[in-house]
């Protein structure tokens, strides 16, 4: 199972449904899950800031079990994901925030 939340403080209205939907097939291939497993929530129109200023920023955590137990792995899918959310929201990357979460297949029920 997959589980991501993007929080981000850009508008609502620029994170579309095809985002999500396209975001949830992406986790799914890259983590070579089926995409029955995976979910995405999406929180825009977040007031907050990140590096002392309001510019756009995402944050993204990820949730999985197994898919990032070793380091080289942890590495590789969040610079994948960083470059996704970066292309795909038009956020420059280093306005962008990942957190990648190793589950037990026992957290999970």
């Amino acid at each position: 199972m997959i589980c991501a939340t993007v929080h981000s403080s850009l508008p609502i209205c620029s994170v579309t449904g095809d985002f999500v939907r396209g975001l949830s097939l992406f986790l799914a291939q890259r983590l070579q899950e089926k995409e029955d497993r995976v979910m995405v929530f999406v929180r825009a129109g977040q007031r907050a800031i990140m590096g002392g200023t309001a510019r756009p920023f995402v944050l993204c955590e990820v949730s999985a079990v197994g898919s990032f137990a070793k380091e080289d792995h942890k590495r590789c899918h969040g610079e994948a994901l960083k470059k996704f959310l970066s292309d795909h929201l038009n956020v420059r990357e280093e306005r962008v925030a990942i957190l990648l979460k190793n589950l037990d297949r026992l957290d999970v029920y």
